[in-house]
């Protein structure tokens, strides 16, 4: 039986790699100022413009919520804290090296309300 349980969790790590790399590249697909509108709400802790809350409906189309729930391993007994931290290790790589020019782009965008 150990056998089979260490092959199911070894295929369950790799579809949840897959289902991260998936979420990676769309995030990296986003240009700096669509990331930004998809962003600037979390950001600001504020309800989302018009042109912010599309740009979120269009990111949600590319990615779905069930892949995001595969990619971060989700359950039902994971703690808020460790889900967060789930979706940062995986898209903190991609906003980093972005990290100046976004907050250029979300100050802008602020700036212009």
């Amino acid at each position: 039986m150990g056998s089979i349980g260490s092959r199911l969790r070894t295929l369950e790590d790799h579809s949840r790699e897959q289902a991260a790399a998936e979420v990676r590249r769309a995030w990296e697909e986003l240009t700096d100022d669509r990331m930004a509108l998809v962003l600037a709400p979390f950001h600001f802790r504020r309800e989302p413009t018009p042109e912010e809350a599309a740009a979120e409906e269009e990111f949600r189309e590319a990615v779905p919520e069930l892949l995001i729930v595969s990619a971060i391993g989700y359950r039902e007994d994971l703690a808020e804290e460790e889900v967060s931290r789930r979706l940062r290790e995986m898209i903190d790589p991609v906003l980093q090296p972005r990290r100046g020019r976004l907050l250029r782009e979300l100050q802008s965008l602020e700036e212009g309300r």
